[in-house]
């Protein structure tokens, strides 16, 4: 039996610190786990103010940011570039990985996950007719809800927990791959949008 989803969604405004997004949040119950899938995007056009970039914590060992956003109409189409960093921060040890994109290069989609929560994290971008697309994504296994001690609790909720081998997340099994079945199963939309779970290395 597939138990429909909780949902809730809104938006925000642009302002002078940064441009308006959506989010959305939907939790579903499969297999006696509690699985979510929270989202927030964003729509550039070149009139948004994004001077200051685009911060976002996806869990609390991975923030991914949206900097140096340019976006320019050439011959009648929107060009847009961006640097996307992925920062890291597990056990007092920082990291970065930073990534030029181009519109020009085709649509971005990257997904991979935290090494410590059990969340899959999901980053898009692409140009849609004059407009930017920016999406980031998580997909979090909640557990079972009835234990505060439980595992995935502790770790979402103050970042302490134990670091997972790469072989211990089988693809076919990962928390992405649960959440986009049951959302198929219920016929939620924009799933097209969506590709197949792969780890980002």
């Amino acid at each position: 039996m597939v138990v429909p989803p909780f949902i809730c969604s809104g938006k925000s405004t642009p302002n002078d610190d940064g441009p308006g997004y959506a989010w959305s949040s939907e939790l579903y119950f499969e297999k006696k786990e509690f699985l979510q899938k929270q989202e927030i995007r964003y729509v550039l056009d070149v009139h948004s103010p994004v001077s200051r970039g685009i911060d976002i914590t996806m869990c609390p060992h991975i923030t991914h940011s949206l900097a140096d956003v340019k976006l320019q109409i050439q011959d009648g189409w929107l060009r847009a570039s961006a640097h996307l960093s992925q920062k890291y921060h597990i056990y007092g040890q920082h990291s970065t990985n930073t990534t030029q994109w181009k519109s020009t290069e085709d649509r971005l989609v990257q997904v991979h996950y935290c090494e410590i929560c059990h969340c899959d994290l999901e980053r898009t971008l692409e140009v849609r007719g004059r407009e930017l697309h920016a999406r980031f994504t998580v997909y979090r296994n909640l557990g079972a809800g009835t234990d505060r001690f439980d595992g995935k609790w502790i770790s979402l909720l103050t970042g302490f927990g134990s670091k997972r081998p790469p072989e211990s997340k089988p693809e076919d099994n990962s928390v992405f791959a649960q959440v986009i079945k049951l959302a198929q199963a219920l016929q939620r939309p924009n799933l097209r949008e969506h590709v197949p779970f792969r780890r980002l290395d």
